[in-house]
């Protein structure tokens, strides 16, 4: 306990901000290897302290906005500064694993998964805006966000299915409810292209709007295709769903910026953007129902119903008054003759006629 105390006390000396994080949390693994041969229960009171000093430093400790980042931000203090703790973290998290004490593998586990969170968070936003302290919070950044905290959520529900380790499944939890509640409140909603002016790229697919909510939408039905991915009833089906929202409003967007270019408008649509919207709508329903009908899920036809329905509404809610000449006829001859194909489709394959058995 004294070696440990000095040590820690030699750090603060002589070394500052991250280096000094670092230091402490190398005693973690160190700690642990000493207990492994030394069985005395307070050198894990004493890794306890340490931990959640470490913790408190690079979690809670706002100072951190103001360490200087060198010439290359991505290539900073933030690297080895919550890398290093991370790994030590985990090294620790095993080797104490074995003397049976749960509170202190739960912690260590918990700080380790936090650290590499965090590092790659921050990395995320030095890479988009070079600073730590930086106030705006683009697109880009948020959909770069979502993705990894949705990915690391994902393979750690994964994981947990085989280990049923209650820190990770946790963890993956908070991510994966984080990543959900930014695409829903800033990606659809507070920073949706729409109404934000934010330029979403020049280029097809190849843009802000394919990270925004084409990638969030392809991990959102993964999961939601997995058998018994999580404990938690009905979150597969809610991730399904958000799943078909994002892709909606991603064909939506993509329409949006072929006539618009890379900054929207809510003021100023013309005919053929107009149109093109029913056209776009129409197609990811039948493909909706398609899939339906082949995969044999009924959600993939509700949601093409759903989509059908707000297609529906808006021809005559607003094709009907802002469209005029060949494409108010094509709008409403389109609808049309869609609606009697997915009839057909629904009395052909759905929901087929019985046979009539001849009688002699």
């Amino acid at each position: 306990a004294a070696v440990v105390a000095l040590i820690s006390l030699a750090a603060a000396m002589i070394m500052r901000e991250a280096w000094l994080t670092v230091a402490l949390s190398l005693q973690l693994p160190a700690l642990a290897w000493i207990n492994m041969r030394v069985r005395v229960r307070s050198l894990q009171v004493i890794a306890a302290i340490v931990a959640v000093n470490v913790l408190v430093r690079l979690v809670f400790n706002y100072n951190i906005l103001g360490y200087p980042l060198g010439a290359y931000a991505p290539l900073s203090w933030v690297l080895y500064g919550y890398g290093v703790p991370a790994l030590s973290f985990y090294a620790a998290a095993r080797q104490f694993r074995a003397l049976d004490n749960r509170l202190l593998v739960a912690l260590l586990e918990a700080g380790s998964l936090a650290f590499t969170v965090l590092l790659i968070s921050l990395e995320i936003r030095l890479f988009i805006t070079g600073s730590l302290s930086a106030m705006s919070y683009s697109l880009l950044e948020q959909s770069l966000h979502s993705i990894a905290w949705a990915s690391i959520g994902t393979a750690l529900t994964i994981w947990t299915r085989r280990s049923e380790n209650k820190v990770l499944f946790i963890g993956a939890m908070i991510l994966l409810a984080a990543s959900a509640a930014q695409v829903v409140l800033l990606q659809l909603w507070t920073s949706n292209p729409l109404w934000s002016g934010e330029s979403v790229g020049h280029y097809p697919v190849v843009n802000v709007l394919f990270l925004a909510y084409a990638v969030p939408a392809a991990i959102a039905l993964a999961f939601s295709v997995q058998p018994n991915m999580t404990q938690i009833p009905n979150l597969p089906d809610f991730a399904g769903a958000l799943g078909f929202v994002l892709i909606f409003a991603y064909v939506s967007f993509e329409t949006t910026r072929a006539f618009q270019g890379p900054i929207f408008s809510t003021l100023h649509h013309s005919d053929g953007e107009l149109y093109a919207y029913s056209v776009v709508w129409l197609a990811y329903a039948l493909a909706l129902l398609t899939l339906g009908i082949v995969l044999a899920r009924s959600a993939l036809r509700y949601a093409s119903l759903a989509v059908l329905v707000v297609t529906v509404l808006k021809v005559f809610l607003f094709d009907m008054a802002g469209l005029t000449g060949l494409y108010r006829v094509g709008s409403f001859l389109g609808l049309g003759l869609s609606l009697i194909g997915i009839g057909y489709l629904y009395q052909r394959f759905v929901f087929p006629r019985p046979r009539a058995v001849p009688t002699d």
